[in-house]
């Protein structure tokens, strides 16, 4: 029987909507008088012919192949997907997966012969990358055909990262991975495989191990199979059906269209045509508004089912740009758009705001993210958008970015201003030609009124419900606390994020409610932001990258944009509290939700006796992972035997590996950066200022031991050396990776790490830039809260390191194998750059990566600066916040105050990464530190039990300041450790 799962779902779209391939032959190029066909070309000449491969069943069609050397080429590229005649019907199931490449779909786990209906033990196989030659793999001989690596259907791959895919040459390699021992291909949609090679037919496979493959087939003209039975025959032609010819008129790119309020409210709107979209009134977005008395249920402020038409994802089967809810305001779908903001502002409304966390104002594309990457499957087509203009207004409000952007040519923002974002004002992915000029940029959005738990439980819900559908009956068992339901899962989480919408939006007091306070309580322990800064562990300015998302690594995309203008543009007011979420190795919901048991335990995870005590989140991750089935409700889950019996049945997990420096969405943690720029071309900044950025992170946690790379307890994907250690409590103005250009007219000020490293510009490997003498640097303060003697008192200081304040940081570290080749930088008068006031706690030359290359041109701090003067020793650095940087304004009041709240210090020999104890304590020398670590421990712990409170932070000053700001301050003197300087290896080699 065919399955027709993922066609039935497209069947209801309009191809020029969704569609990439178009039809090839025009309606004439139909023999409609063929009565007879060829089951296959073993008998016919090398060229183009109609054949029949089944005729045992009506739906199995006539279709349009080449032929070479007597096999048939499949090329599905001939036909849009919607046409009769596409060859899907010959395919056990058939989905496009990218814009590429077709498949089958989630559920159908069979290997390439098995795909192929007409395929037997007699066929023979082999690929042609043209869709016209056939030709047979050295290894695979007459069975070569092509498999794609697991990502693409949501699967685990084991190079993910490291070697992907060519974005536009295609090209695949090989190259070693992490627990790889030999050369393994990169993410592909086309490797060479063999027809029989088995697929992973258990979820728990396709997420657990590293070797995930399903068939796939070239949908672009390009990487078709070919095939050959034993014999063909003359077969009866099925019924013939000619593509229906569309005429529709066209908008020009002159064409003004008046653009309204109410044009959103039933969805984003989604930009077809060129022309003009001229705003007609300050636009506050609210989507499918909901009910307030019931805001939570199915379809509030979401795509619903009868959507799916307009909004592919809506239908339930979780595929499509809209399966995480409406993801943008517009959604640029056509070349030559400008949007006219005419002076007005777009933003989401409150209520919104809240319901939707994941959301850009303006998309230029048809999704976030391109196929085969993301937290969810945001289906196979993607639309991008050439010479588009955006200008004359304000962009404000928004859950995550205010204009975000993949694969364009041609890009040009101005005079537009970028406000109250959560993750990044602008972020740019694979493009030709991108201006931004008379912008500002900034400030981020500091009442975010839930943590990042409420967005993921605003995308759980609607899979919830479909377990609820079809396990009506399903059971899920906690350990101490019985068995529950899964209504009453579901229950439990919405009950608790419905009090956290009448407190936000309804204004109901918590006080106030009619609900068990103890339900209240777990609510606000589990969603509400009393800091109200955003949750997530990075935010940017403008982020300008290479080709698709790069939420890991530091140069993780591959490819290279080209041509980038930034002119007169302003980046200020970013503040950050990264949130670092340690996890047990691959446990997960199903779109990269991890796992916060640092939340759910009875020890915060600190110990190999950690109990479960649970979330409504938490539970509900669990549920989904013990009673669905289904591929596409499940995703990314994963749930190891030892974490699954931990939660069930109560038994110890032991010395369960884990890794640190990740998110709640698995992202590496990056801290702050006003403008990072990897991989791009052709680079001008021109007039430029960046300032007022302000990380108040706390140390990364010990968890993990005292790691500094994926090697020993770090994040899988952040890439070592650039990314050593924990990398959350870091401030980087301006970075550069693998970028060309030149620099001047730059201003850089107020740039402050309360506990980490603190850079005006870095200049990571592989870059080529000229800087002109405009330069001006000032304010830039490593570790501002921390006292100097913490980390350096300890053997091992790792993850967190000596915090470094930076002017321009060069790094000398190559790694050709990578490409990460050395840098060149020229200036056009160096002596003419200014820097001054860089307060640190250990030299930025200290270190055998990179050196600050004007460390001699740096000044003292005077009375031009924020920080006065030089501080004593008596002051030292952990004061700089409190004596300098809070007096700025109530922002950084409220800055001050919330690291007031953060606990003193981390527990730096927990159990769980270091049984045997305490190494000073184990060596039998150091009492004092000993005594001041178990303090430590004991008020963590005491923290953590207090942290059951909900707290609320002010913009007050506090109570008692025992410190007045510094008048004189004789020089400070940074506290050096030991160790090579690339400084010293770098002046040497000159």
């Amino acid at each position: 029987m065919l399955n027709y799962q993922s066609f039935t779902v497209l069947a209801s779209i309009a191809s020029t909507v969704f569609g990439r391939s178009l039809d090839t032959l025009s309606v004439e190029d139909y023999p409609i008088e063929t009565e007879e066909l060829p089951t296959a070309c073993n008998d016919l000449d090398d060229g183009y012919h109609w054949i029949r491969p089944l005729d045992t069943s009506d739906d199995y069609v006539n279709i349009y192949v080449y032929c070479n050397n007597g096999y048939t080429v499949l090329n599905p590229s001939l036909f849009d997907i919607l046409n009769h005649h596409h060859p899907k019907a010959l395919f056990t199931s058939y989905s496009d997966v990218t814009d590429f490449v077709g498949s089958g779909t989630l559920n159908d786990h069979v290997t390439w012969r098995e795909w192929f209906i007409p395929a037997d033990d007699d066929t023979k196989f082999a690929i042609a990358e043209d869709c016209q030659t056939c030709v047979e793999d050295e290894d695979f001989g007459e069975n070569t055909v092509y498999y794609m690596t697991g990502n693409y259907n949501g699967c685990l791959w084991i190079t993910k990262g490291y070697c992907d895919m060519d974005p536009d040459s295609l090209e695949c390699y090989e190259c070693l991975a992490p627990m790889a021992d030999e050369p393994v291909s990169g993410l592909c949609t086309h490797m060479h495989a063999d027809a029989d090679r088995p697929v992973n037919s258990a979820h728990d496979d396709c997420v657990g191990t590293s070797y995930n493959a399903m068939p796939s087939i070239g949908t672009e003209g390009e990487y078709c199979v070919c095939y050959k039975p034993k014999s063909a025959s003359m077969v009866k032609a099925s019924a013939w059906v000619t593509p229906d010819v569309d005429d529709a008129d066209l908008q020009t790119p002159d064409t003004v269209v008046e653009v309204y309020a109410t044009d959103f409210a039933d969805g984003t709107y989604r930009i077809l045509q060129p022309g003009i979209y001229r705003l007609m009134e300050d636009i506050e977005l609210e989507m499918n508004s909901g009910d307030h008395s019931n805001p939570n249920a199915a379809d509030m402020w979401y795509p619903r089912e009868e959507q799916e038409a307009d909004y592919m994802g809506a239908g339930g089967t979780f595929i499509g740009p809209y399966a995480m809810g409406f993801f943008a305001g517009f959604a640029i779908e056509s070349d030559d758009v400008t949007i006219d903001l005419n002076g007005h502002e777009m933003k989401m409304n409150k209520i919104f705001h809240h319901q939707q966390r994941w959301f850009s104002i303006i998309e230029v594309g048809s999704k976030a993210f391109i196929s085969g990457q993301g937290p969810a499957n945001f289906g196979p087509y993607m639309t991008y958008a050439n010479n588009v203009e955006i200008k004359n207004g304000i962009i404000g409000l928004s859950s995550h970015h205010g204009i975000h952007a993949n694969g364009f040519n041609n890009l040009y923002i101005h005079d537009v201003t970028v406000q109250h974002f959560e993750v990044a004002g602008m972020a740019m992915n694979g493009f030709i030609g991108l201006k931004i000029e008379n912008c500002e940029i900034g400030p981020v959005f500091t009442h975010v009124p839930v943590l990042g738990v409420y967005t993921q439980a605003r995308i759980m819900l609607p899979r919830l419900r479909k377990v609820a559908e079809d396990n009506p009956g399903g059971l899920v068992k906690f350990s101490n606390r019985g068995t529950f339901t899964i209504d009453e899962v579901i229950d439990e989480l919405q009950s608790q994020m419905d009090i956290m919408f009448d407190y936000h939006i309804n204004g109901v007091d918590y006080k106030d409610m009619d609900e068990d306070p103890a339900r209240i309580e777990k609510a606000r322990e589990t969603f509400e932001n009393v800091k109200g800064l955003p949750s997530s562990s990075t935010v940017y300015g403008i982020f300008l990258n290479s080709y698709g998302a790069s939420v890991f690594a530091i140069s993780g995309a591959p490819g290279t944009s080209e041509t980038a203008i930034l002119t007169n543009v302003h980046i200020h007011g970013l503040y950050k509290d990264p949130w670092e979420v340690p996890r047990i190795v691959l446990t997960k919901g199903p779109f990269n939700d991890i796992m916060d048991f640092t939340r759910v335990t009875d020890d915060g995870l600190q110990t190999t006796n950690s109990k479960y005590i649970g979330s409504a989140y938490t539970d509900a991750q669990y549920a989904i992972h013990k009673l669905s089935e289904d591929w596409g409700v499940l995703g990314h889950s994963v749930m190891p035997t030892k974490v699954d019996t931990w939660i069930e049945e109560g038994k110890a997990m032991g010395v369960a590996k884990c890794r640190c420096n990740g998110d709640i969405m698995l992202h590496v943690t990056k801290g702050v950066f006003g403008l990072r720029i990897d991989n791009v071309a052709g680079v001008v900044i021109d007039k430029v200022e960046i300032d007022d950025l302000q990380n108040i992170g706390e140390l990364g946690s010990y968890i993990c031991g005292n790691y500094e790379s994926t090697d020993d307890g770090g994040h899988r994907n952040q890439n070592w050396p650039l990314q050593r250690g924990y990398t959350g409590t870091e401030v980087h103005a301006l970075s550069f990776v693998g970028a060309q250009g030149t620099v001047d007219h730059l201003k850089i000020h107020n740039i402050v790490s309360a506990r980490g490293d603190a850079f005006a510009m870095q200049f990571f490997p592989n870059n080529k830039f000229e800087i002109g003498e405009n330069i001006v640097i000032s304010d830039i303060h490593a570790g501002a809260h921390l006292p100097k003697n913490v980390l350096t008192s300890l053997p091992d200081s790792m993850p967190n390191k000596i915090p470094r304040a930076c002017a321009i940081d060069m790094w000398t570290w190559t790694d050709e194998e990578s490409e990460f080749y050395a840098n060149e930088l020229t200036f056009v008068n160096q002596a003419r750059v200014a820097a001054k006031c860089l307060t640190t706690h250990t030299f930025c030359s200290n270190s055998e990566y990179d050196h600050d290359v004007i460390q001699a041109n740096i000044e003292p701090c005077d009375e031009t600066t924020i920080v006065k003067q030089q501080l004593d020793e008596k002051d030292e650095n952990h004061l700089i916040y409190q004596h300098y940087i809070r007096h700025i304004s109530s922002h950084h009041q409220r800055l001050f105050n919330i690291m007031q709240e953060h606990h003193s210090l981390p527990n730096f020999y927990p159990e769980r990464a270091f049984p045997n104890g305490s190494p000073l304590k184990r060596n039998g020398n150091g009492l004092v530190l000993f005594v001041m670590f178990a303090s430590i421990l004991v008020f963590a712990i005491w923290k953590f039990r207090q942290s059951a409170a909900p707290k609320q932070i002010s913009n007050a000053a506090t109570q008692s300041e025992e410190y007045e700001t510094a008048s004189e301050h004789e020089e400070y003197e940074p506290l050096m450790k030991d160790g090579p300087s690339s400084y010293d290896t770098y002046q040497e080699a000159q």
